[in-house]
């Protein structure tokens, strides 16, 4: 959410468009169909919020603009007590409006950090415990600017910085594996990720394709990312088994990504395999449309760890580090000065110094 003070009434709205989005999505069957009146009525979480429509009626407009969201507050303003709060005064609202959230596996961490909790946790909460309120109520506005709050990092997600196949954790630049974000990293664990930080610079070096990005519609995605985190595709239906088929043509091309998901992936249904996938690959990848590509990206990532890893075997210094060694010492044997040798491999002559000690027990 980043630091200052957010639109509670942007919030809830946006909640609002975000449902809306899914729904209008899972409708389609999942895109695969025209708009089905039938289906949108009866997965709405909340009929006072979104009113059932009748057959014939047209999918709604899912603009999900930042006009849109200033000029069509979805709830009274009785529904939150002050227009503008801080994460932290969100956080607190929330507690006190869904004071059994912690109880559902929710805690502080995952306010802000898993937005799809806050997303299907809020949907939840509209179609059972809120299901009969009628009335633009503090609890409603509280559970739209959940889901608001969850559609932000979704809609902000982007490509890590340095590995540039995972999403970024949500407000930041990077993903957890390659972060030295706070949000992301202990203090205490603070040198391991900057070392995690340039081993993936030096992966991602030798791996193709890493900057070669698709142009998504971005609304498209998102009302992806929202359908697949709330609901799930029936197994067997025609948009699961598209899905299923692109995603294992992409996985026989990846034997590494493969090796990582159960062996029984086939078999699960979409939310398992979605998981699975998540779990292996990328935690904050919510749209479905984007693993078979991301299967293959993760597949150029691994293999080019893996060549990493094999230029190290074993204790002492680089292959490469004790070449550029043999070479100062062939140089320093011929007659040159420290300061000769130092200018022909590009060093500094404390740089030289130090290699040579470095690799003093190591040359034969």
């Amino acid at each position: 959410m980043g630091q200052g003070r957010h639109s509670v009434d942007m919030l809830s709205t946006l909640g609002y468009q975000s449902v809306e989005a899914g729904l209008v999505h899972v409708a389609s069957q999942w895109g695969t169909t025209q708009f089905d009146v039938r289906v949108f009525n009866a997965l709405i979480p909340h009929e006072y919020i979104w009113p059932p429509l009748l057959d014939g009626d047209q999918p709604p407009v899912q603009p999900l603009t930042i006009s849109s969201l200033a000029e069509f507050p979805v709830l009274e303003p009785s529904s939150r007590p002050v227009p503008l709060m801080t994460s932290r005064d969100l956080v607190s609202w929330w507690e006190q409006q869904l004071p059994d959230a912690y109880a559902q596996g929710l805690d502080a961490g995952d306010l802000f950090t898993k937005p799809d909790l806050l997303i299907c946790y809020g949907c939840h909460r509209l179609k059972h415990s809120l299901a009969e309120i009628w009335e633009d109520t503090a609890a409603l506005g509280a559970c739209l600017s959940m889901i608001g709050t969850g559609a932000v990092a979704m809609i902000g997600s982007t490509h890590c910085e340095l590995c540039r196949f995972r999403q970024s954790i949500p407000g930041g630049l990077r993903c957890a594996s390659c972060s030295r974000s706070k949000q992301a990293v202990d203090f205490r664990d603070d040198k391991m990720a900057a070392a995690r930080a340039r081993r993936a610079l030096r992966i991602r070096a030798g791996a193709s394709g890493m900057d070669v990005l698709p142009c998504e519609d971005v609304r498209a995605s998102f009302s992806r990312a929202i359908a697949s985190s709330v609901w799930s595709m029936r197994t067997g239906c025609k948009a699961h088994s598209e899905w299923l088929a692109s995603v294992q043509q992409a996985l026989k091309s990846a034997p590494l990504v493969y090796a990582l998901l159960p062996e029984n992936f086939a078999g699960l249904g979409y939310s398992g395999q979605a998981r699975a996938l998540q779990a292996a690959l990328d935690e904050h990848e919510w749209d479905y449309a984007a693993w078979p590509l991301k299967i293959s990206m993760a597949q150029s990532w691994l293999e080019s760890a893996t060549a990493v890893r094999s230029r190290k075997r074993g204790p002492g210094p680089l292959p490469e580090t004790l070449a550029r060694a043999r070479a100062a010492l062939d140089l320093l044997s011929g007659g040159y000065s420290k300061r000769d040798v130092a200018r022909a491999l590009g060093v500094s002559p404390s740089h030289l110094s130090h290699l040579l000690r470095r690799t003093s027990g190591h040359l034969g």
